[in-house]
């Protein structure tokens, strides 16, 4: 006959009790309490977690009287029971006792029918992997044998998240929860700010950066994760030394890694530096204001030029400074190239910045545009609507922004200049009177000062160019008064027109009535005094 086994093991009081279908037993099992149950562990599944056995009853089944009597004869008369629960009640058919039908069915999918001799009673133990649907990150399936129920049940899906961001938290179908140390780029090497040694781990670029990649030596990364970008990495060496096929094209606007260590001083700038120097180039389709500027070397010089000239020059714009910038407004369409020269060898970021046209400021460059003071007064302005521009010589400085007045006479005149400029505290300030701004030899006098007096007697009919500095680079404006009357004869002693003659006697002249018309060759710069 069918006949199922039962093994428990969930109740303590049956952890050593095993019960196999219909055993032969010596003595008959004594349970010590009228009923005992134990836990099929579904109590999160919101069925019934304890099944409950009803009472032992007395075992009178042998394995030796198990099925003894199955052919024996009979009368009808219910002597072919052999005494044994689980293999069903044997009956008389004919005169001869046959087997019973099976004590214990099984309608559900997910159980199997068990039967228990002790107590004559028949049980449907789940089978929690008919359940299975393969997938473990949904949760486990289990089978919950209640008649109201009756079948598979999911159970909550799986929580995968260590609360670490250092682990890739997925589920696996197979395996469940996986944390897997964190590389997101798939290069095999754990992200550095996890304790690994990959310094760029991002998804979209850190494929090809890692220890012991090759360094790309204008990309701006640490390919190699030597701590070196670029030219700062000893493998990268530049060759854009001249203007020719060497040259460094730019495709445009950004920020971008140069070098001069190797490269040789190829060209003479207008604003002067020496130094090795890297050339690169870029074109423009249409008008656009262009700044360029240079920074993280020990310092040195830049200029702007047309392509055509970029060995020989003119300079469009040429500044100097610890990071040399030059802004060119409104320049045409075309090609042109950049000179950075550095003091020493070694790298630079160079950064260049093409934007939208402008008109330059009519106080920021000598040309027929710049504002006309002509008519004397005083003039204020801001630094920010300025560039550094030109070099005046009584400031030591090169970087300084300058700003530009003109002003033009008929005939000679008188003419006074004085300046200030403001800053956290008084700055010295450089005024300058020339001719011609971009010609150092044009200039006919340079004071600095804390408050800057500029004074020509009988200055020639001309037109002339007044200049501005400040000594504090965060100044944020200044002001500039002219005055320029008629000449009067100079005081004796103030120029070579009304000299002291001192052949026969001692000459006495007051200071305050002289002016600042010249220098001595033996001072490198004019600080204001008469």
């Amino acid at each position: 006959m069918r006949h199922h086994s039962l093994f428990l093991t969930a109740l303590p009081v049956a952890a050593a009790l095993l019960i196999v279908g219909c055993e032969k037993r010596n003595t008959p099992v004594t349970l010590p309490d009228a009923s005992f149950t134990f836990d099929l562990g579904m109590t999160d599944l919101g069925a019934p977690d304890l099944f409950t056995f009803p009472d032992a009853t007395v075992d009178t089944c042998t394995e030796a009287g198990r099925g003894a009597t199955v052919g024996m004869a009979c009368d009808g008369t219910g002597g072919c029971d052999d005494g044994c629960f689980c293999n069903g009640a044997e009956r008389c058919e004919a005169g001869v006792c046959v087997v019973g039908a099976a004590p214990c069915t099984d309608a559900i999918d997910c159980t199997e029918a068990a039967c228990l001799e002790e107590t004559n009673t028949c049980f449907q133990m789940p089978q929690n992997d008919r359940c299975s649907d393969g997938d473990a990150c949904n949760g486990l399936e289990v089978c919950d044998p209640d008649a109201l129920v009756g079948g598979c049940r999911p159970s909550a899906p799986l929580y995968c998240n260590d609360e670490s961001a250092c682990t890739v938290d997925e589920c696996d179908t197979a395996m469940g929860c996986t944390y897997v140390v964190r590389d997101l780029d798939g290069d095999g090497y754990t992200d550095g700010r996890c304790g690994g040694e990959d310094c760029d781990d991002d998804p979209r670029f850190g494929t090809l950066i890692y220890p012991g990649a090759s360094e790309n030596c204008t990309n701006r990364r640490d390919d190699d994760c030597d701590g070196q970008r670029d030219y700062n990495d000893a493998s990268c060496t530049p060759a854009n030394d001249t203007c020719g096929a060497t040259a460094v094209a730019l495709p445009g606007a950004g920020t971008f890694s140069g070098s001069t260590r190797g490269l040789r001083s190829d060209y003479t700038l207008g604003c002067g530096g020496t130094g090795a120097d890297a050339v690169f180039t870029f074109t423009l389709t249409e008008t656009k204001d262009v700044r360029a500027t240079s920074s993280g070397a020990s310092g040195g010089v830049l200029a702007i030029r047309a392509l055509d000239l970029c060995a020989s020059g003119p300079d469009l714009k040429c500044n100097a400074g610890s990071a040399p910038s030059a802004l060119v407004r409104s320049l045409p369409a075309g090609s042109y190239a950049i000179i950075v020269k550095t003091s020493a060898p070694g790298p630079f970021d160079l950064n260049l910045r093409i934007t939208a046209p402008t008109m330059v400021p009519v106080v920021d460059q000598c040309s027929e545009r710049t504002f006309d003071i002509s008519a004397g007064g005083t003039f204020t302005g801001l630094f920010e609507e300025v560039e550094d521009d030109y070099a005046l010589s009584c400031n030591g400085s090169s970087s300084s922004k300058d700003a530009v007045y003109r002003f033009t006479i008929t005939s000679p005149k008188d003419v006074t200049i004085s300046g200030s400029t403001l800053g956290m505290w008084t700055p010295t300030t450089y005024l300058s009177l020339s001719t011609d701004c971009t010609t150092s030899g044009a200039e006919l006098s340079c004071v600095a000062d804390s408050s800057p007096r500029l004074r020509r007697r009988a200055l020639p009919a001309g037109t002339y160019y007044v200049l501005l500095e400040s000594g504090d680079m965060s100044s944020s404006g200044w002001t500039v008064t002219a005055s320029i009357t008629d000449p009067l004869p100079p005081p004796a002693g103030d120029t070579c027109v009304s000299p002291v003659d001192i052949t026969t006697t001692a000459g006495r002249v007051a200071a305050s009535g002289l002016d600042l018309d010249g220098g001595a060759s033996c001072l490198s710069c004019l600080v204001g005094l008469p």
